[in-house]
């Protein structure tokens, strides 16, 4: 979907960005973040990878996270807000950013 607006799956590099999206979801609700997990290295979608250097801007996976035992597509989760691993089909919210 965000591809069809011009635009890709946003990669929330900030915490301030990550409390807006969260704070103006409707409530209980999953939303995709532009990170998924490519051959075994977690990669945002400006292609940034997590690695020991920290390339990835900014995380907020929850205590345990990323775990990889779900799937490979990261959530933010409805009730703390922190990031999850979920397998990367179904219908949940996303935000979609352009630039």
């Amino acid at each position: 979907m965000c591809f069809a607006q011009g635009a890709r799956l946003a990669s929330i590099p900030t915490a301030s960005q990550m409390n807006f999206i969260y704070n103006n979801a409707p409530s209980h609700s999953t939303i995709w973040v532009g990170i998924n997990n490519v051959d075994g290295t977690w990669m945002d979608v400006r292609g940034n990878t997590r690695g020991p250097q920290g390339e990835i801007p900014y995380t907020n996976w929850d205590t345990g996270e990323p775990n990889n035992a779900f799937g490979a597509c990261a959530i933010i989760t409805p009730v703390t807000g922190k990031w999850a691993v979920h397998a990367c089909t179904g219908n949940q919210l996303y935000v979609c950013a352009k630039g």
